[in-house]
């Protein structure tokens, strides 16, 4: 079995209260919560937060966070140091309550897949099909003199922050959640949107009202 960590501060500085926002008549952090309840792998659902008072404590085992580890621009790893040290499984699958339209079942194949294959770290990501640039004009996945469709062009892959999967001595061994050897579990591009800004919110809201 899995124990899950997801982190839940007061304070965002991109979209102010945003992981106690109300979603369509919830609050966001409710989502991803309610997703994990229904997942056939998970054991404990861990909740480091700020603000306790904020959250529904049934929906968790609360793990207060600390002053020293409070504020915008603490590292997650520094986070999971801490937290790993108040869980019990060596599977640890981190996530956010930014990622509402993640599915149980992208959950359940994801964890399914670290098994099978014996991996201890993984992270989620989403295929990209465009034409990427630097910023100093460098084309990076194709040749402007040779216009391919962007369906035939090779996928960049982004970190969409949706799962992370490890296990506790990668961890130690390592103080992250990932590496250059963590393995990459494409995930579909509707699940992962991650709201991080006033437009990401306004996209959510289109999206939960269909």
């Amino acid at each position: 079995m899995i124990d899950v960590l997801i982190p839940v501060k007061k304070h965002s500085r991109r979209l102010p209260n945003k992981n106690f926002r109300m979603l369509d008549g919830k609050p966001l952090y409710r989502y991803i919560l309610d997703t994990l309840k229904v997942s056939k792998y998970v054991s404990n659902v861990y909740i480091d937060t700020d603000y306790r008072e904020g959250l529904d404590v049934s929906s968790g085992i609360i793990i207060d966070r600390p002053r020293h580890l409070c504020g915008d621009i603490v590292s997650v790893n520094k986070l999971i140091e801490y937290d790993l040290s108040k869980m019990k499984s060596d599977i640890i699958l981190q996530t956010h309550v930014t990622n509402p339209f993640l599915s149980t079942k992208t959950i359940d194949k994801c964890i399914e897949y670290f098994v099978r294959n014996n991996l201890d770290s993984l992270f989620t990501v989403t295929e990209h099909y465009e034409r990427f640039w630097t910023k100093e004009g460098v084309p990076v996945n194709h040749d402007p003199g040779k216009l391919k469709r962007t369906q035939e062009l090779s996928p960049l892959l982004s970190d969409n922050s949706c799962i992370y999967l490890f296990t506790r001595q990668f961890f130690d061994r390592n103080k992250s959640r990932v590496n250059t050897d963590s393995d990459m579990y494409i995930i579909p591009e509707g699940e992962a949107l991650d709201i991080d800004t006033m437009f990401g919110w306004r996209m959510a809201e289109c999206l939960v009202r269909q």
